[in-house]
Formats: structure tokens, C-alpha cells, sequence
């Protein structure tokens, strides 16, 4: 039975067509070897189908020149998906 909670390796970056950014909140994650994954809540409910946060995935944190987000911490980003399920690339943090 596979473990849903186990991240891809690298995801790759299926984003929609006009790129357009959104803005959200870490949730969780978990930086420990082995792991570089998390969820960020959106502002827009829609974005996330049931309610249900959005994945983040440590490329994309990488991708910024960090290690790890902070639970409450503000991020835009763009929605991608991977395997059917949304997804936050291309992240920028807020101050």
C-alpha cells in the first residue's frame, strides 16, 4: 500500500497558463533529511479543492535559496499540479 504522505522526488513544474500568483500561509514543514516537504493554506479557498492545503515541495523551497519555511510564514506562489493534485511552485516569501 503506498504512503500518500511521501512526497514525489521532484515534481515537475505543470503550472497554469497565465502563470498568475497567489498568495498563502505554511502550514507545516518538515525539512528533515529524507523529507524537504510541506503544505501552505491559500488565501483563496478555491484554489485548494475540499478544503484540502496546498503541497509544497522542497524544489520550490530550494529554489529560493532556503533550507525550510516557518509555520505561519506568508508566501506567493504559483499553482502547478503533479499527478493531478495542486501544487505551490515558483515561491516568493512576503516580510
Amino acid at each position: 500500500m503506498p504512503n500518500h504522505l511521501t512526497p514525489p522526488d521532484d515534481p515537475p513544474p505543470e503550472t497554469d497558463a497565465g502563470e498568475t500568483r497567489h498568495l498563502g500561509t505554511v502550514r507545516f514543514y518538515r525539512s528533515d533529511p529524507g523529507y524537504g516537504w510541506g503544505f501552505i493554506v491559500p488565501d483563496d479557498p478555491m484554489l485548494a479543492p475540499a478544503g484540502r492545503d496546498l503541497f509544497v515541495h522542497r524544489t520550490a523551497v530550494e529554489a529560493l535559496g532556503v533550507t525550510e519555511l516557518e509555520c505561519g510564514q506568508r508566501a506567493s506562489f504559483v499553482l502547478g499540479q503533479h499527478n493531478g493534485r495542486p501544487l505551490a511552485i515558483e515561491l516568493e516569501l512576503i516580510s
